[in-house]
């Protein structure tokens, strides 16, 4: 679902997503953004509605090895055969997307 919403300096409205797993708002920060084409830029042009499609419709979720966060991946987005985003979800208020990077395969289940 993505509408007008949370706001400010870091955020273009409208950029948001309602996470089905969570009820929560995630967002695509512009330092997320910043961070993902420093750090995968080379290989992986990233998009916020491909990141925000990974997170609203995501094929499979679990939680990240860091405490408050979530990672979600998507199926055939992002020029890659998964695109993985990372959210964090603060105790309350909205989850923002910390990275989001493309695989090859999915990881083997812990």
């Amino acid at each position: 679902m993505k509408g007008a919403g949370p706001s400010g300096p870091d955020l273009p409205a409208g950029a948001f997503v309602i996470d089905p797993a969570f009820g929560r708002v995630v967002v695509v920060p512009d330092r997320a953004m910043r961070k993902i084409r420093r750090d995968h830029g080379s290989y992986y042009q990233p998009y916020r509605a491909e990141i925000l499609e990974a997170v609203a419709h995501a094929d499979g979720g679990a939680p990240d090895p860091t405490q408050g966060r979530y990672r979600y991946w998507r199926d055939h987005v992002g020029g890659s055969r998964w695109l993985f985003v990372v959210v964090e979800y603060p105790p309350t208020g909205v989850g923002a997307v910390i990275t989001a990077f493309p695989r090859r395969r999915l990881p083997r289940a812990q």
